[in-house]
This record gives structure tokens, sequence and C-alpha cells, in this order.
């Protein structure tokens, strides 16, 4: 497991952690919250990619709720080649997202509802080599932006799944051998709520 899988896997159990401690007198108001596993297909550079991740998110009101999410490619997704000179072998796409998000739901009380999501933050890449991960080249920094719509259904009280469709765009790309474009893709996420939705 790379050390960006662990970061997230950390992050999701920090996220679950806080929507089952919301700040004093948040309880008390009824809000929402929730910590999530999500699970995201995409591409990179044109080539099928899958992301795993985690949100958590606090209501603001009775249709929005604000969080945050981190988000890192679990699969291998080749880089082009000569994207690093001299490196022993071919080289593997790694790419990481990190940000806050701030959900829309008209009915959020609804057994089926639509909900509305844009996250922004910012993201990393890097190449490494394929099989170790040993990480070749700088790693570069780029803001992201992944607007979405989504489905969300309720399983149990503390059970929502929600599956949405997003579009990502970066800004800022310097890395070798990639390009905005490589990186502006539509993605598909899986997302299992856990948490307390009012």
């Amino acid at each position: 497991m790379s050390r960006w899988v662990r970061v997230v896997v950390l992050l999701l159990l920090a996220a679950s952690a806080g929507a089952q401690a919301p700040a004093a007198g948040v309880e008390s108001a009824g809000a929402s919250h929730f910590g999530a596993p999500a699970l995201k297909v995409t591409t990179l550079r044109g080539l099928g990619a899958v992301m795993f991740g985690g949100r958590g998110g606090w209501s603001i009101s009775p249709t929005l709720t604000l969080g945050g999410g981190a988000y890192a490619t679990i699969t291998e997704v080749d880089a082009r080649d000569g994207a690093v000179p001299f490196a022993p072998g071919p080289l593997d796409i790694k790419f990481e997202c990190f940000g806050v998000e701030l959900e829309y739901a008209t009915h959020r009380a609804a057994p089926t509802h639509v909900t509305l999501t844009s996250f922004m933050g910012g993201a990393a890449a890097h190449n490494a080599q394929d099989k170790s991960d040993d990480q070749f080249g700088e790693t570069d920094f780029m803001l992201l932006w992944e607007p979405a719509v989504g489905v969300e259904k309720r399983i149990t009280a503390s059970l929502h799944v929600n599956l949405a469709l997003s579009f990502r765009v970066v800004h800022g790309v310097e890395q070798a051998g990639l390009t905005a474009g490589d990186l502006r893709s539509a993605a598909v996420t899986l997302t299992a709520k856990f948490g307390k939705f009012r």
C-alpha cells in the first residue's frame, strides 16, 4: 500500500471520527454529519484509473453540507515514455487530490434525492517506478475544481449511498510529461455515507 493511500485512509478515519463528534451545540441543533469511504472511477492521460478516498461533512443549513475529502490513485496508470529522463524502466503516474466541498440537497430527508456538490482544493502528481512505487522527479502541485451531480439513496437511518457524476478541472500543471488536458476528465464516484441524517 503506497504512502498516499495510507494518508487517505487516515483522513477517512479522521472524517469518520469528526462525523460522530460534531462541535458543541451542533448536535443539539439537530445537524446532519457523516464520514464516508468513496471509490472514484476516472481517466488520467486518457487511461482508466481508480481512486480511493474519504469524505466527511457537517450540515450548515437544512440544504447545505460543508465538508472535505481526499482521494488517491490505487491502480497503475502508465506515464509517457521519457517523462523522466534516465529513469530505470517504465513509470506510472500517481495522482492525489484534497480539498473542501459544499454539497446542496433540496430534499435531504427524502428516501432518494439529488445532490449537487462542488469540490475545490489542490492536487499533486508525480511519476513513480512501475511496481516499486519509488518516486522519480519532483512532485507537481496544482489547483483543482470538481463539480458533481449525484443521486443519494437512504439504505438505513445511518447509511446513505451516493452515486455521482463529476468533471475534474485542474490549473497549473507543470509536471514533465503531463498537461492539464491529461488530468481533466469526467469521473463516477460511489460513496457510502455513515452518520446522522436529518
